[in-house]
């Protein structure tokens, strides 16, 4: 799952939008154009503020987002460990809402957009200003590790302590550590077997987001902004030509590597997942440049054409092409697209539409407020979760195996959601504290109202 944006506080689901209306010249979200005292790229076309930004300091649907990803995580896991028996007993419908989740990785992408998105924004907003790379990496630092590394303390290192031993549930974590504590753990998924992180091995996500992060910010800072978004989509291109190399040559007989191994490298390392976070990045720049809204009407036709080949691929193409399975091609290839356009289409929708106001719905709201935090703890204690209440002891009390695989999912996300709730109330929100002293948009307000411009 994604890490970063599951990291994302109120305060940095945010984008400041104001217009100079005598001048006709919009502050773009970034800000980058007010840090430098230039006005947009593209004075003519920022005009029109995008009807769901303008004048908005927070979204809520970006926080509805964050919830459907988060949840189709969880029930994904949760649901990973029933039986064939247990399944094929649901009855056609249970057993097509299981089917449903079983597609609950792709959250994982639309977690990569969105954190490509948000945290792109808050570069560009703070270019320009004093401390750009330390402010960016405290707050950063602030929001993700007291949880990431306070967990791999309390699990992997407090809990053998205080038992004398090593539990069985954490023992695969344990022998391989070193690859959690130094965000490293995608790699030896790539390299060998997520299986050897056990109930750490979601944190792979986590991984390719910080060596993300580590470059990224550089990029943004040295890139002119005219260049940032054909940057953006080269990357884009070279990370599907590089992926979809890898992916003919293994559906070539006589050549292609062990497709275990092909598998991992495709779903586990940096170099061919980071496609979503570009188009997340790309949706930022063209927001910040005040063309968006141009593309309303693209994102419109893209993302249903996505959704479409992905359907027609899964039904036409064999499960196993030379030993690769290929849900993995549609997944990694069309998943950037199909997310980077819905989402792109949702910024550009207005605040009272159906879409926006279904997305900010207070449960959903609240869900993503805390799904960093949700997403870190489940698949940890999940193994007890599912051996204290299966999905079994819902159907017997429920008397129906649909109404006990409904309840079964919702008793994981609600536990999950406590949970997350009092890790933030408790503990992370003392660190969030802190990131008073490193201000992100210091010289972006300063020189905003040198201009004269609305904040």
């Amino acid at each position: 799952m994604s890490g970063e944006i599951l990291g994302q506080d109120k305060s940095e689901n945010m984008v400041e939008v104001s217009e100079n209306k005598n001048k006709g010249i919009t502050a773009s979200p970034a800000g980058d154009e007010l840090a430098s005292g230039r006005p947009s790229l593209r004075p003519k076309a920022a005009k029109a503020a995008d009807p769901f930004f303008s004048g908005r300091k927070h979204y809520p649907a970006l926080d509805g987002v964050r919830a459907l990803a988060i949840i189709g995580v969880i029930c994904l896991h949760f649901g990973g460990v029933l039986t064939p028996e247990q399944v094929s007993g649901l009855g056609p419908v249970g057993e097509g809402i299981y089917k449903f989740f079983t597609h609950g990785a792709w959250g994982v992408d639309l977690f990569f957009v969105l954190s490509g998105y948000l945290i792109t924004g808050i570069l560009l907003s703070s270019r320009g200003q004093d401390h750009y790379f330390r402010n960016f990496y405290a707050r950063r630092t602030l929001r993700i590790f007291p949880l990431y590394y306070g967990t791999l303390l309390a699990v992997l290192v407090l809990v053998p302590m205080a038992v004398g031993h090593v539990p069985a549930m954490i023992s695969e974590a344990y022998k391989h550590q070193a690859w959690l504590w130094t965000y490293t753990s995608n790699i030896e998924c790539a390299r060998r077997d997520g299986a050897l992180f056990g109930n750490f091995l979601h944190f792979w996500t986590l991984a390719i987001e910080e060596q993300f992060y580590l470059v990224w910010p550089l990029v943004v800072f040295l890139t002119p902004p005219r260049w940032l978004l054909r940057l953006a989509l080269i990357g884009i291109v070279a990370v599907n030509a590089g992926r979809m190399s890898f992916i003919i040559l293994q559906w070539t007989p006589g050549y292609g590597w062990d497709p275990v191994t092909v598998y991992n490298w495709l779903a586990s390392l940096t170099l061919f997942r980071a496609d979503s976070l570009l188009a997340g990045a790309a949706l930022a720049v063209l927001q910040a440049d005040g063309t968006l809204m141009q593309w309303r009407g693209t994102f419109r036709w893209i993302f249903p054409a996505a959704a479409g080949a992905i359907v027609v691929f899964l039904l036409t193409v064999p499960w196993l092409v030379n030993g690769l399975p290929t849900p993995v091609v549609a997944h990694v290839t069309l998943a950037p697209i199909l997310f980077g356009a819905g989402v792109g289409y949702l910024l550009t929708c207005r605040a009272d539409s159906w879409l926006v106001r279904g997305l900010s719905v207070k449960p959903l709201r609240a869900i993503g407020k805390y799904s960093y935090a949700m997403y870190v703890f489940h698949y940890i204690y999940l193994p007890l979760e599912v051996r204290w209440l299966p999905c079994s002891s819902f159907e017997r009390v429920l008397h129906d195996p649909l109404l006990g695989l409904l309840a079964y999912y919702a008793t994981a996300i609600g536990i999950a959601f406590g949970v997350a709730f009092l890790s933030y109330h408790l503990y992370e929100k003392h660190f969030l504290k802190l990131k008073k002293f490193f201000p992100e948009r210091a010289a972006a307000a300063t020189a905003a109202k040198k201009l004269g411009v609305r904040s």
